[in-house]
This record gives C-alpha cells, sequence and structure tokens, in this order.
C-alpha cells in the first residue's frame, strides 16, 4: 500500500526522492495489512467500512486492451462478491459514460466543453 505523499511521517529513512518519497507497506493479507494502516496512518480501530457503490466507465473501458478490460471485470466481480452489506448482493454497480458522470459531478467542468461540441468529452 503507498499511502498519499506527507501522510506518514518519514523522519529516519534515508532519503532517495524527497520531494515524492512517502512510506508504504507490504502485507500478506488485507487483514495485516489494515492493521498496519491503522497504526501508521492513525486511524481508529473502528470497522472498516465496505463499498457500497461502484461505478464503471463504460466508454473508457472501451479505450482499453482486451487485458485491462479483463481485470476490471475481474475487480468488479470481487468486489460484487464481497457485499456491501449483511446479505450478499447489496452492492450497487453503475455503469456510465465517464464524461457524462463527471459533467454531472462537476458542473464546473461545463464551462471547458465548447458549445457546439457533438461529444460531451470534447475539451476534457
Amino acid at each position: 500500500f503507498r499511502p498519499i505523499y506527507d501522510k506518514v511521517p518519514t523522519r529516519g529513512l534515508i532519503p532517495t526522492a524527497p520531494q515524492i518519497d512517502t512510506l508504504g507497506w507490504v502485507a500478506k493479507d488485507s487483514s495485516t495489512l489494515n492493521k498496519v494502516g491503522q497504526v501508521l496512518l492513525g486511524l481508529s480501530s473502528a470497522k472498516t467500512k465496505r463499498p457500497t457503490k461502484v461505478v464503471v466507465a463504460v466508454d473508457a473501458l472501451g479505450l482499453c486492451g482486451a487485458e485491462q478490460a479483463k481485470a476490471v471485470e475481474l475487480v468488479r466481480s470481487a468486489l460484487t462478491s464481497i457485499s456491501a452489506g449483511p446479505s450478499k448482493g447489496d452492492l450497487q454497480t453503475l455503469e456510465v459514460q465517464l464524461s457524462t458522470y463527471l459533467l454531472d459531478s462537476c458542473p464546473s467542468l461545463k464551462a471547458f466543453v465548447p458549445e457546439n461540441s457533438d461529444s460531451p468529452c470534447a475539451g476534457l
């Protein structure tokens, strides 16, 4: 796991590239990874929340090669199988056009889309 820059103190480490160095960790299973993260990131030991929604950008997937698309599908299947709630199948999968999703989620981006554009992603 590699957290965002400067989230975990690097004091005492030998710098390689001080502008971008960050401390990450590897574990043999997700439970250990989570426990180490709680300690290093100063998080509470509260139960980890599971995802409730997976957003799949189908237009962006169309730009991927077959191997990348297969990898995304495997991740989506794995997330669906772990479920978000007490019963299986509580994870919502939302298939979207990335450009439309971004414009709906962040209306200020519309300022960068030409008025006479044929494609909603022109200019993004």
